[in-house]
């Protein structure tokens, strides 16, 4: 198994230890009747959390987790427990709309 094929069982088992750590902590929130519905959205939102991309630069290694809307949106929202939010420290926003790398194809006559 290569290296990089070994931080991608890392990053998956990561993963997977924190879906299952949030999930648990937004069920935990206390909820009015009004708010459960929503509660229980973000709870399935958790599981639809995915390894977006691993990269290796120069011994540099980035590992994005992609979190849906309304989940992101959730964690980044000052009323969200602390504990919640900081999940997501040190990370950025990542438009899924735009790509993260273009290359162009030169031709030149020789």
């Amino acid at each position: 198994m290569s290296e990089l094929d070994d931080l991608m069982v890392q990053a998956q088992k990561q993963l997977a230890e924190h879906v299952f750590w949030l999930h648990d902590e937004i069920k935990k929130m206390p909820a009015d009747v009004g708010s459960e519905g929503g509660k229980a959205l973000l709870c399935h939102q958790t599981t639809l959390i995915t390894l977006r991309m691993v990269r290796a630069d120069k011994g540099a290694v980035s590992v994005v987790w992609d979190y849906p809307d309304e989940l992101g949106a959730f964690l980044r929202h000052p009323s969200t427990p602390q504990h919640l939010r900081d999940t997501l420290a040190g990370g950025h926003l990542v438009n899924s709309e735009q790509p993260a790398f273009t290359a162009t194809r030169s031709y030149t006559d020789d």
